[in-house]
Order: structure tokens, then C-alpha cells, then sequence
């Protein structure tokens, strides 16, 4: 799967953040460390997301113990939040790299599913997409043959 790392390239740059250069290694800590954080797997969390490292590495850490997550813009309304906390009960929400556990009792999630996508629909009314982690990856492969990476 595309979010682990073969340990031939362990050395080679993996991600780039303004001047500082980050390895695989050093961002497959990142991850480890990240992960310590996360719920259990079988669970939901909200990710709100940025071009950053910190997105990254919860992003990797979330698929790579299986933690089911929300894609989210770091910069949603908090009514917009409220909202969406109420009617998917996450396990957790995940800020500029921390960790914010809920106390809401949520239901153990498909084991298939790693992320939900919004999508407007044809209704204007916000749904979310359900990927599977064969999803992701029959995608990324598909990215790969397409393009020469």
C-alpha cells in the first residue's frame, strides 16, 4: 500500500516544508508518534486539513493504523463542525497536529472504510463519499500509470 514506506528509499526526501527537507524515515517517526495519539482502529476521526506536515503525517498515521477519517478544511465553521460531530460521533478531531479525543459513543465503523470525502451532490446539500483503503490504493496506482512518477 502507497502509505508504507519500502525502507530502500528510507533516506531519499519525502516531503518539503518551506526550507526544511523531511525523509521518509524522519516523516515515518513522525507518523509512529502520531499514531500513539489516535483512537483505536475501527474508529472515526476528523482530520482538518492544511497544505502541511502535521496534515501529512496524521493522514499517513490514520491509514496506516486503520483509523477511519473525515477529511475536513481546517478552516470550516464551527457551526458547520457542531453539526457534522452530531450526526458522526468521531472518536477524535485532529487540529494543527493535535489530538482531541470526544466523549461521544460511537459505533465501530466498516473496517473496509478509511476515508469519507464531502461532495455537494447534485442537491447543493453537503454528503460524504465512502473510500476504502482499496480505493485509495487502486487510485494511486492508477495516478502511477498514468503519469511517469
Amino acid at each position: 500500500m502507497f502509505w508504507h514506506f519500502p525502507d530502500k528509499y528510507s533516506d531519499n526526501t519525502a516531503f518539503i516544508e518551506g526550507s526544511k527537507r523531511y525523509s521518509y524515515q524522519a516523516i515515518q517517526e513522525k507518523v509512529e508518534q502520531a499514531a500513539a495519539l489516535l483512537p483505536a482502529s475501527g474508529n472515526l476521526v476528523f482530520l482538518f486539513c492544511k497544505n502541511d506536515l502535521n496534515t501529512m503525517v496524521f493522514y499517513l498515521a490514520c491509514l496506516q493504523n486503520r483509523v477511519a477519517m473525515m477529511l475536513l478544511d481546517a478552516n470550516l465553521a464551527n457551526d458547520k463542525v457542531t453539526k457534522l460531530v452530531a450526526a458522526y460521533s468521531p472518536a477524535g478531531l485532529i487540529r494543527d497536529g493535535e489530538v482531541k479525543r470526544t466523549d461521544t459513543n460511537q459505533s465501530v465503523v466498516d473496517p473496509r472504510l478509511a476515508i469519507l470525502l464531502s461532495t455537494s451532490g447534485s442537491t447543493g446539500t453537503a454528503k460524504q463519499v465512502a473510500l476504502s483503503y482499496d480505493n485509495l490504493q487502486a487510485n494511486a496506482e492508477s495516478i502511477c500509470h498514468y503519469l511517469p512518477i
